[in-house]
């Protein structure tokens, strides 16, 4: 029982592997909101953006989905925070 129950998940890893494809770039369109609100880019490179403070006028630190926290100096992503 054991060893189906083995088989059977090897093969659903094996098929859900098959299925991984790259995921092309989204662009996004930026306008303004009826609130006049306008949405800007402040730098690429961070996957999903999950929350942000200001730091102060020059730098930003922003965290991603997946916890990890970027740094944001003078409107560039940099390498480390």
């Amino acid at each position: 029982m054991k060893k189906i129950l083995n088989k059977i998940a090897l093969s659903l890893l094996f098929i859900s592997a098959q299925s991984v494809q790259a995921v092309e770039p989204q662009t996004i369109e930026l306008t303004k909101s009826a609130d006049n609100y306008q949405l800007d880019l402040v730098a690429r490179g961070i996957q999903i953006p999950w929350g942000m403070v200001w730091l102060n006028d020059k730098e930003l630190l922003v965290t991603d989905r997946s916890g990890q926290l970027r740094l944001i100096k003078q409107g560039k992503l940099q390498a480390k925070p």
